[in-house]
């Protein structure tokens, strides 16, 4: 029965080269027309876009530890479908994945010049902003975002990185109390949020409220190592968060930030999301 639907839907595909149907069911098979390990296969228009960009997500798992490749065929499939904002899309996913923050951003920000209400785009180009000491598409980038997420965390949390980065401790402090009161049960978005209260109370030199925040934040989450971080920054000792992350040789907001996108394993779930194509394709359509 299998090879009589793969004769069937071959036939189909010949009449109607664009059948997406077909051309789903026969690569599932391993049968369509041409080789998907051949990178032709990825620039052949009359491919739909969503079975390409599937196959990319679906090798994932065994490409995790090299990107190159599947980056190397969404550029291919970008060059077909640049119409397209998923292409980009999942193009700037990959950089983004692959840690390089530099080449999503802006491939982001194209993506958000078209589609202005899929807040997964958001967050991750307010992230590669932040990661890559881009700190004034982070302002202009979190502002916006305010305009059209008014009710979720992270513009809130991206934002008052901006204001922090600009000096402007008041307005943070303000933009992070509005925040705290999505997150209060969110125990490690709760923390990032009073430790960099306490950092903007430290910088506007008001120490009683700056120990006072530290002080409940140690008495509430005493095994916290973003609360431990927060503490040695304030104290200007040294302390290793992790093998990778040294707070001394970063960016105090970087290094915050880095250190909640590390410890919520932030990047591995998002590598998970890309894995479920149904999770994927739902923001993008």
């Amino acid at each position: 029965k299998t090879k009589d639907a793969i004769k069937a839907y071959q036939k189909i595909l010949k009449l109607h080269p664009k059948h997406l149907e077909a051309q789903q069911y026969l690569l599932t098979q391993g049968a369509n027309q041409g080789s998907i390990e051949d990178e032709n296969w990825y620039t052949q228009s009359d491919v739909n876009i969503d079975l390409k960009l599937g196959k990319i997500l679906n090798e994932l798992d065994k490409n995790q530890d090299d990107l190159s490749l599947l980056i190397n065929r969404a550029i291919q499939v970008y060059k077909v479908h640049s119409n397209d904002p998923k292409a980009l899309t999942l193009l700037a996913d990959l950089y983004y994945l692959d840690n390089q923050n530099n080449q999503a951003l802006p491939l982001y920000i194209e993506v958000l010049n078209k589609v202005k209400n899929k807040f997964n785009i958001w967050e991750n180009a307010l992230d590669a902003a932040l990661l890559s000491g881009n700190y004034r598409e982070l302002s202009n980038l979190s502002e916006e975002a305010l305009l059209y997420f008014p009710s979720m965390y992270p513009t809130f949390y991206y934002y008052a990185l901006a204001l922090m980065n600009q000096k402007k401790y008041e307005d943070a402090i303000r933009t992070l109390e509005e925040g705290a009161l999505m997150v209060q049960k969110q125990d490690q978005l709760f923390i990032t949020n009073r430790s960099l209260v306490t950092i903007c109370e430290y910088q506007l030199e008001d120490e009683l409220a700056a120990n006072d925040n530290l002080n409940q934040l140690v008495k509430d989450y005493p095994n916290s190592e973003l609360v431990k971080a927060t503490r040695n920054y304030i104290n200007r000792e040294h302390i290793d968060i992790s093998d990778k992350i040294e707070i001394q040789n970063l960016h105090p907001l970087t290094a915050l930030a880095m250190m909640h996108k590390s410890m919520e394993q932030g990047q591995q779930d998002f590598f998970l999301k890309l894995k479920d194509n149904t999770s994927w394709w739902e923001p993008y359509t």
